[in-house]
């Protein structure tokens, strides 16, 4: 995604995003990225930047932020790139540690053989679709979702815009993940449930 122009800050060492709607988010980068933007906003800290994005998201602090890739002083020749708007691709489900159904997105290849493959739960408003929930007495399985969204930003959240393709099963190279990710996350849901027949034990 690219953001609208933007102008970039600092406060306490970190770099933030400020879109035109005034609102802020958190911005990281690799190194090499967040060198160029520190030099970038040295020599012109008023120039608004197109900062080719991904979102990310801190579940505990329900949080989201963004990694940026690059970016440019004007606007990038592709027909594609529309501001606020990602392409997004995986699983339309409930997770334990929330309450609202999240957006599950898969790193799409691993950079070497024993890497686990890390997710990132992205909080988004769907009301088109219902969400999995992992059921004990049911076989079902999550689905795999390529959709376009937009930013929410007032909400700090992402909006559903069109479904690009239809659930279909997880692609193959992410199956022994996402079995993974269902395993954990019924392990979770039992040690929640735990925690709160405890709790209603102990009062």
């Amino acid at each position: 995604m690219a953001t609208p122009p933007s102008t970039l800050i600092t406060e306490e060492g970190k770099f933030q995003i400020t879109l035109r709607d005034g609102t802020s988010f958190i911005l990281t980068a690799d190194r090499h990225v967040m060198y160029a933007l520190a030099k970038q906003f040295e020599r012109e800290s008023s120039q608004p930047l197109w900062i080719r994005c991904y979102p990310q998201y801190r579940v505990q602090e329900q949080l989201l932020y963004f990694k940026a890739l690059y970016f440019s002083k004007e606007k990038p020749e592709d027909e594609d790139v529309r501001p606020g708007i990602f392409i997004l691709r995986g699983i339309w489900q409930f997770i334990p540690q929330n309450r609202r159904p999240v957006f599950t997105v898969y790193r799409n290849q691993l950079r070497y053989p024993d890497e686990r493959v890390r997710n990132q739960h992205l909080p988004l408003i769907w009301q088109e679709e219902r969400p999995f929930r992992f059921r004990k007495d049911s076989d079902a399985r999550p689905q795999f979702y390529q959709i376009e969204a937009r930013l929410i930003s007032r909400r700090g959240c992402l909006g559903w815009v069109r479904t690009i393709a239809g659930a279909t099963k997880p692609p193959k190279r992410m199956r022994t993940t996402v079995k993974t990710a269902v395993n954990d996350c019924k392990t979770t849901a039992q040690e929640v449930s735990k925690k709160e027949k405890d709790k209603g034990d102990e009062s």
